[in-house]
């Protein structure tokens, strides 16, 4: 790193966390949690602290429909309510996470971009730092940031080939939202790219964490109770058998999207407005829809498993039945910091026009349907399509300028073999 680009990272990050302690300072939170553009029933930190408060009352906050977070990070945030100081320390949390997200997104960047475009990474990371989308990621205070967070570091690990930590930090992610458990294919692809490992040894230490993290779940659960193993088998036994225990209502809610309240993702209008009858059906078609675009790239671009990783992680933001505009902004950055992608793309400008008239509508008619009440579901429904739209065209615009990389370098060295 020569002195330019140590003087503009550290320039941004200092402007990066003023700015995100100013809006923290002035209450700018406050007005963005209530907005379901950012949060969703899955990550809401209301519904968060509405379980913490139904605990201290001695009642089970997983026994309702309102608190859908993993055990951990259940008790993560209770014992953090527990503070004088509560409202700071969270606020310094969710910065903190959010910037080392940025951090991240930077230094994964370091790996497949060439010295001679320092200046392109050093604005890469300004961009990220200041994206008004980001930022309201981390106003929102969604618990969304910390499976994203973790797969950031998945990235970043197994870039470096250090199995057992990118397994861990996977399994972190797997735990807080199972729709990451796809992100698998590109972490065993860069393992074995980086050390020569079997795939079932991957396999193994995935699985071995998650069920570390499911153990540690269910101690946290019976933490009044003597642990034996009877009764921790018994235990086990009534959270399977127990339709509003945290096993449906929190590792599985994403799989089953029982709660319809309106989102910036496909799901919640259309599973309203099917038949009931049909709702299995069509549940199952919605959730299987990402599998068949998967196996396709995964066979194309298994040497490139850092951008397999990027455009899965995208797909997942922008088909998961609780979307976000932080999740998918933060999968588009992570998505455009390998440069070669942004010099063959041929529609940058028209879908980045989509996003940002799409994200502006969606307050506008929220407001005309909620407030006003001279709208209706479809107008804010047409805004999320359009969204969805933009995230689409983006991934089709990615994969064709992947493809036009590879087949420009696989004619160069043909020519330079001719030439030889």
């Amino acid at each position: 790193m020569n002195f330019k680009r140590i003087f503009g990272f550290i320039l941004t990050s200092f402007l990066g966390i003023f700015i995100r302690t100013i809006l923290f300072h002035f209450h700018f939170d406050e007005k963005f949690i209530k907005r379901i553009e950012f949060s969703t029933p899955f990550t809401n930190i209301r519904r968060l602290k509405e379980g913490i408060f139904l605990s201290q009352n001695g009642l089970s906050p997983y026994e309702g429909n309102t608190f859908h977070q993993m055990p951990i990070l259940f008790y993560f945030f209770s014992l953090l309510n527990s503070l004088k100081s509560q409202k700071f320390i969270e606020n310094l949390i969710f910065a903190t996470t959010d910037f080392l997200c940025l951090i991240l997104i930077f230094l994964i960047s370091e790996n497949h971009l060439q010295k001679k475009e320092f200046e392109t990474k050093n604005k890469n990371f300004f961009f990220a730092n200041f994206s008004i989308f980001l930022s309201l990621f981390c106003l929102s205070k969604t618990t969304a940031i910390f499976p994203q967070f973790f797969l950031l570091l998945t990235l970043f690990t197994a870039q470096k080939g250090w199995i057992f930590l990118s397994t861990f930090f996977l399994s972190c992610s797997v735990y807080l939202d199972i729709y990451y458990i796809l992100l698998i294919i590109p972490v065993i692809l860069l393992l074995r790219q980086k050390k020569k490992i079997s795939i079932f040894m991957i396999i193994f230490l995935e699985l071995i964490w998650v069920l570390s993290l499911l153990s540690l779940s269910i101690t946290f659960l019976m933490k009044d109770q003597e642990i034996t193993s009877s009764s921790l088998i018994e235990f086990t036994r009534k959270l399977l058998q127990n339709k509003k225990g945290f096993i449906h209502n929190s590792l599985l809610f994403s799989i089953t999207a029982k709660d319809r309240t309106p989102n910036v993702g496909l799901f919640w209008y259309l599973m309203i407005e099917i038949f009931s009858n049909f709702k299995n059906l069509f549940l199952f078609i919605f959730q299987f829809q990402v599998v068949p675009l998967i196996i396709p790239l995964t066979l194309q671009f298994s040497k490139n498993p850092e951008f397999l990783f990027s455009i899965i992680a995208l797909i997942i933001s922008t088909f998961h039945p609780y979307a976000e505009l932080g999740r998918m902004a933060l999968s588009v950055a992570l998505l455009l910091t390998n440069i070669t992608l942004l010099k063959h793309m041929r529609n940058l400008f028209l879908v980045s026009s989509i996003f940002l008239f799409s994200i502006s509508l969606l307050p506008l008619f929220w407001f005309s349907w909620i407030n006003q009440g001279t709208g209706n579901s479809n107008f804010f429904y047409g805004a999320t399509l359009a969204l969805g739209l933009a995230n689409i065209w983006l991934i089709g615009d990615s994969v064709h300028s992947a493809l036009k990389f590879q087949f420009e370098i696989k004619n160069n060295k043909k020519n330079n073999n001719n030439n030889n």
